[in-house]
């Protein structure tokens, strides 16, 4: 059970699935977490299976994001 400013609302039970490039979903989560939730945002981060984040956007949707682990050192995203 969710905490109760957490709890679903009849109607919206649903999250949008975002996969691809590590690029390709970095450049969707961007251009998404305009306006974005902060109390339930989890930025982009690196995981055993690969790079994850969601977030609530502007319109009050869920957006799940994950992408194949990137190799690039230099992005700030992977310390």
């Amino acid at each position: 059970m969710a905490a109760p400013q957490y709890e679903p609302i009849l109607g919206e039970m649903y999250a949008v699935f975002v996969t691809g490039s590590y690029d390709e979903v970095k450049a969707v989560f961007g251009r998404l977490a305009v306006g974005a939730e902060k109390d339930r945002f989890q930025e982009l981060h690196q995981m055993p299976f690969g790079m994850y984040g969601q977030m609530y956007d502007k319109f009050h949707r869920h957006w799940i994001f994950m992408a194949a682990k990137n190799n690039n050192k230099a992005d700030p995203a992977q310390k």
